[in-house]
């Protein structure tokens, strides 16, 4: 008889700690996993919120980034304008170039004002070095001409010419990374957070 005293010990123990079990499921399903699963859900829709943020300033900014570089290619393509002549060569075109060089430097300067915050740092560093050449030219060209302008059939000095050419190797640098960042989806690269 002890033995079946023992045993039914044991099952009654056994049901209190079926019990305690129970309770504690009772309570970790009733209460605390609602809890812990609504404490999830807030951090998910605060991270859901904050990348939607993220992704509508960034769609934002692609637009500025887009409207930047349609006018600089407006702008780029309107520095050797229409060709005055058929087949001309270089030499022309530094003509060309150095009589801009005053307007060039107004119109950078629009440019940069405009949309400098939507262009990548190197670019933004690639037009702000050509518009230092088209200031600095525009003066060397005034010395060389009676009114800033070259007459037909005369070239520009070798001091001028090298600031074309220079001006230019900064306009291509710019329209070369615009290109890029654009083919990258991003002008001014944003911060990886």
């Amino acid at each position: 008889m002890d033995w079946l005293a023992t045993e039914i010990g044991k099952l009654s123990l056994l049901g209190i700690y079926g019990l305690i079990a129970g309770a504690a499921g009772s309570l970790l399903s009733g209460y605390i996993f609602p809890k812990w699963l609504q404490k999830q859900k807030s951090e998910l829709e605060v991270e859901a919120e904050q990348l939607r943020f993220k992704l509508k300033r960034q769609e934002l900014m692609f637009d500025r980034e887009l409207l930047a570089a349609e006018e600089f290619f407006r702008l780029h393509d309107s520095i050797l304008g229409t060709p005055r002549f058929p087949d001309p060569d270089w030499s022309d075109a530094q003509v060309i170039i150095a009589d801009k060089f005053g307007s060039l430097v107004d119109q950078i300067t629009k440019f940069l004002d405009k949309h400098g915050v939507a262009m990548s740092e190197s670019t933004s560093k690639s037009l702000t070095s050509a518009r230092h050449i088209a200031n600095q030219g525009s003066f060397d060209v005034a010395q060389e001409t009676s009114e800033g302008e070259y007459e037909p059939g005369q070239y520009p000095s070798k001091i001028v010419q090298k600031a074309v050419d220079e001006f230019w190797e900064r306009i291509e640098e710019a329209r070369k990374q615009m290109r890029e960042d654009l083919s990258n989806g991003s002008l001014t690269s944003p911060s990886k957070s």
